[in-house]
């Protein structure tokens, strides 16, 4: 399992094949809606499969960044990623963590 988390928004536990649409458009069926002017309307999508997430930039010219370094679309995010405990995701300048959980238990994935 793994999980993710923008301050001010309660933590999403993702199952897999679970898909988590981002953006700021309060209007269209997000599963994250930002308030940021930094956000675009359909900014991300994340899709978490057995042990690996899968971050979409959906944006032609939106800022997306996987610990710091930018996905220009697609990009394969693992716990090998996580850099003490978690990984930071940004979408526009709004920040998130990523976290992986091991499948029997609720602890962080080694």
């Amino acid at each position: 399992m793994a999980c993710i988390h923008f301050e001010g928004h309660p933590t999403i536990s993702m199952e897999k094949l679970q898909v988590i649409r981002i953006g700021s458009n309060k209007l269209t069926n997000l599963d994250v809606c930002l308030d940021d002017e930094s956000v675009a309307q359909f900014h991300a999508t994340i899709t978490y499969t057995y042990k690996t997430v899968y971050l979409v930039n959906e944006t032609d010219d939106g800022k997306v960044l996987v610990n710091d370094q930018p996905v220009e679309s697609v990009t394969t995010v693992t716990y090998k990623d996580a850099i003490d405990g978690s990984v930071k995701l940004q979408f526009g300048n709004v920040e998130a963590k990523l976290c992986f959980l091991s499948e029997s238990s609720d602890e962080p994935s080694p």
